[in-house]
């Protein structure tokens, strides 16, 4: 056995006898220990290589197994950065601009945060409280009497009246300007137009009391030091004296000058004051004027119309009110009652035996038969209309029709007794002695039979043909009686129809509606019912257990974005989902699940994606991520093509200025597990794993670590490269 480096050989005998020799070069695949350097900004979220979030800053150490079956020790030493927030206050003076850190020109007052990107990736707060000082300017109003002098704010004499602008410094060095509006002013002359009431004074200007009408003038000194001359026109004012005669209606109100309600007929004083402050009186005689009711009573014949006092036409009997108006406005009430006397029109129907005479209303005797119409007059001076139908009877055919029922007798006109169908005549001799033929149809009815099917509902009542409520489904008989007085027997067959019973199940989006089978509008998730009526009349229930569905939309950048590195991967975390819609930020789209996109250089700044999430109902749901993409001072490419055609053969990062003296680049799978390491600025990987071999095309993750001499500008960067064959 041995555990060292190196080539061995064995000799053995194989089975034929003859010797075998064996040589072993054995190689001992050293372990791999790794120290990672790692820095994530408060609140961020750092992977271990074995997947797992680390809890917080500290050393963590995870063993995995080499494409060589070897263990490879990876020592993970993560910190958190810590936020910064600074504050800045200044100030600028008015119609300046100030420059925020972040770039932001401001001219306005203000409290303004910046939030910007440490040397390490993290956010640094600047809150900026801005103050700006406004310009001063002040107006002044100067005046001089006529020969004054007056000094300017700069101690210069002003050498007129005009306007004159003097710019000063502030304390806080911003100007203030003085703008001088100097007049001079020679003598004043001023009117005055006064009016008092009669009987009062007024005290002039001058302090002079007068008390009639006139000019007055009166030369004072100004508040400036120079003449000023006021003339008064004083104009007296008489007092207004005036009567009002009113009258109301009876149950009208009316109110006085000063607003109060007369409480009767009266003489009135209220002494009110005029726009000039003068007395004004008003005597107000007030009276109230009764309201007038009338009766009338009157009558028409039948057929006439009468005209009410008010215009209205009537032809029917009643009590109407008219209520009119009088001349001096009051109501003016009028009833009338009306009674309607009808014409009395009288039919007598008359009938004589041929050869007899019959004597009209009039006493004329009628010539034959025939109708005679004569016009009488009542004692109310109304028409009273006879007519006369006369008939001549001769032997009276009459024909009767009649039906008994199966098993009955009829007795005939003439006093037969029969209880067959058929014909029968008998003559018998009338109430006016004249002969009377009379032929009786009799019809023998048999007994009716008949079926009724029924349906009632559940829970309904059934009454049967007697009258009383059937006790449940089943077949019932009754004997009822037909108008022609013959046995009618009715079999009811009765059934009763259950009430039916529905479910129903759907499913709507969020924010949508959904009308029932009743027709209500709903668009909550719940149980509903709804009673209906089936074709049969009977209730239908129907109970509907609506669902709101909906996709939820998330998702996660795997890694973050930076100039060396442009490559993105979506991590689609959706929810309830069935196809997706993204918005990449750049103009393009994908409908991929978990796409990935490169972004074109130069992008810096940020970017937003935008994710729909569709369900298999077509809800949709949106989630929006804003994803910021890191300058970097270095460069890494995206790609690489380890051919042998010594053109992008090498993945090597290449830096803008002088590479940094502590360095380390490295190369992971998708498990996490390191296939390249180097701490050589000039070192590229060939796509080989480190045993020799060639790794498979794919995208592979990369890290760098470039250590510098400021404290601080340390750079810990993360990005994927992919692999071309």
């Amino acid at each position: 056995m041995v555990t060292l480096d190196g080539i061995y050989a064995d000799t053995l005998t194989s089975i034929n006898g003859c010797d075998s020799v064996i040589t072993t070069t054995l190689t001992v695949n050293a372990a791999i220990d790794t120290l990672v350097l790692a820095q994530i900004c408060t609140g961020a979220t750092y992977f271990l290589p074995d997947g797992s979030p680390a809890p917080g800053p500290g050393l963590y150490t995870d063993t995995l197994t080499t494409a060589a079956g070897c263990d490879s020790i990876i020592t993970i030493d993560l910190s958190v950065v810590a936020v910064i927030n600074a504050s800045v206050n200044t100030s600028i003076c008015s119609g300046q601009s100030y420059t925020l850190p972040g770039g932001g020109v401001l001219t306005l007052d203000g409290i303004y945060a910046d939030t910007l990107t440490s040397i390490n990736g993290c956010d640094s707060v600047i809150t900026t409280t801005l103050t700006v000082n406004a310009a001063i300017d002040t107006l002044v109003l100067a005046q001089i009497c006529t020969g004054a002098i007056y000094f300017l704010p700069d101690g210069s004499p002003a050498p007129g009246p005009g306007l004159y602008t003097d710019t000063l410094t502030t304390a806080a060095g911003c100007d203030s300007i003085v703008t001088t509006d100097l007049s001079v002013v020679a003598v004043i002359n001023a009117s005055v137009s006064a009016t008092i009431c009669s009987g009062q004074s007024y005290t002039l200007p001058g302090g002079g009391v007068v008390s009639l009408d006139g000019i007055y003038s009166d030369t004072l000194t100004s508040i400036n030091g120079c003449d000023s001359v006021i003339t008064t026109t004083l104009t007296v004012n008489a007092a207004i004296d005036t009567l009002v005669v009113v009258q109301i209606c009876t149950g009208a109100s009316y109110f006085l000058p000063d607003g109060s309600p007369a409480p009767g007929p009266g003489i009135y004083t209220d002494t009110l004051t005029t726009a000039a402050g003068c007395d004004s009186i008003i005597t107000i005689d007030l009276s109230v004027v009764a309201v007038i009711n009338a009766s009338v009573n009157t009558s028409i014949c039948s057929g006439q119309s009468y005209t009410l006092p008010g215009g209205g036409v009537v032809t029917l009997d009643g009590i109407y009110a008219d209520t009119l108006t009088s001349i001096n406005g009051c109501d003016s009430v009028i009833t009338t009652t009306l009674t309607v006397n009808a014409a009395i029109d009288t039919l007598v129907l008359a009938q004589i035996c041929t050869g007899a005479t019959y004597f009209l209303p009039d006493g004329s005797p009628a010539p034959g038969p025939g109708i005679y119409t004569d016009t009488l007059t009542t004692a109310a001076g109304c028409d009273s209309i006879i007519t006369i139908d006369l008939s001549v009877v001769a032997v009276i055919n009459a024909n009767v029709n009649a039906t008994i029922c199966s098993g009955q007798s009829y007795t005939l006109p003439g006093g037969g007794v029969v209880s067959l169908d058929g014909i029968y005549s008998d003559t018998l001799t009338s109430v006016n002695g004249c002969d009377s033929v009379i032929t009786t149809t009799l019809t023998v009815n048999a007994a009716i039979d008949t079926l009724v099917v029924v349906q009632i509902c559940t829970g309904a009542s059934y009454f049967l043909p007697d009258g009383s409520p059937a006790p449940g489904p089943g077949i019932y008989t009754d004997t009822l009686t037909t108008a022609a007085g013959c046995d009618s027997i009715i079999t009811i067959d009765l059934s009763v129809v259950a009430v039916i019973n529905a479910s129903v199940s759907d499913t709507i989006c969020s924010g949508q509606s959904y009308t029932l089978p009743g027709g209500t509008v709903v668009s909550l998730d719940g149980i509903y019912s709804d009673t209906l009526t089936s074709v049969n009349g009977c209730d239908s229930v129907i109970t509907t257990t609506l669902t709101l569905v909906g996709p939820t939309a998330q998702f996660t950048l795997t890694a973050p974005l930076n100039t060396n590195d442009m490559n993105a991967w979506f991590l689609n975390s959706s929810t309830g989902a069935v196809a997706y819609v993204w918005d990449l930020g750049d103009g393009t789209s994908s409908t991929s699940a978990h796409p990935s996109h490169t972004y074109s250089e130069p992008l810096g700044g940020t970017i937003t994606v935008c994710l729909i999430a569709i369900s298999a109902q077509q809800c949709t749901d949106t989630a929006c991520a804003t994803i910021t993409i890191e300058n970097n001072a270095l460069h890494v490419p995206n790609a690489f093509t380890p051919d042998g055609d010594r053109i992008n053969d090498g993945f090597l990062p290449v830096f803008a200025s002088t590479p940094p003296e502590d360095y380390l680049f490295a190369i992971f799978d998708r498990w996490g597990q390191v296939i390249f390491e180097t701490t050589d600025t000039t070192s590229a990987w060939n796509g080989l794993f480190m045993e020799g071999t060639e790794v498979p095309q794919g995208v592979y993750v990369w890290k760098i670590f470039a250590g510098s001499k400021v404290p601080g500008e340390d750079q810990d960067l993360t990005g994927h490269v992919t692999l071309i064959r």
